[in-house]
């Protein structure tokens, strides 16, 4: 029979700068918001191959926490970022 648990990557502002709060304690600095998602994502990669059911969420400003949208795994970009994207008037 197998085992899991059921474990949290919370993504959140902290002052200036972004973390990652995995059951209660805050992991990595991060500059942006983006880089905290794409780390927690992978970890939680990592952790749901041992068996673990793995949430990854985003705390918003007004404090709630929401499901993050699903990141393109490492290798397997699915194209630039909004971001990055050439602008229509360009």
């Amino acid at each position: 029979m197998g085992h899991s648990i059921d474990l949290d990557y919370a993504v959140e502002r902290d002052e200036s700068h972004w973390t990652v709060n995995f059951q209660g304690q805050r992991c990595g600095w991060f500059r942006t918001r983006e880089a905290a998602l794409d780390s927690a994502t992978l970890d939680a990669e990592r952790v749901r191959k041992l068996g673990h059911r793995v949430r990854v969420l985003l705390r918003h400003a007004d404090g709630g926490l929401h499901d993050a949208e699903p990141r393109p795994q490492a290798g397997r970009s699915q194209g630039p970022r909004p971001s990055e994207r050439p602008s229509a008037t360009a």
